[in-house]
């Protein structure tokens, strides 16, 4: 037979990486607090709550 032959090689790299680590945030909640949660594209309050006894 005659006619044309080719052929492809396709290779991909996947390397694993992260952006460095910050230094944790230390929060003591040993009182009374108040939370939201946010949504961040309208500053709205989705969600609002008090922890009143952390201890608990």
């Amino acid at each position: 037979e005659e006619g044309t032959e080719a052929a492809a090689v396709t290779e991909v790299q996947v390397n694993e990486t992260s952006a460095p680590a910050e230094e944790p945030i230390i929060l003591n909640l040993d009182s009374p607090f108040l939370y939201a949660v946010v949504d961040l594209d309208s500053g709205l309050p989705l969600f609002i709550g008090i922890m009143d006894d952390p201890a608990k």
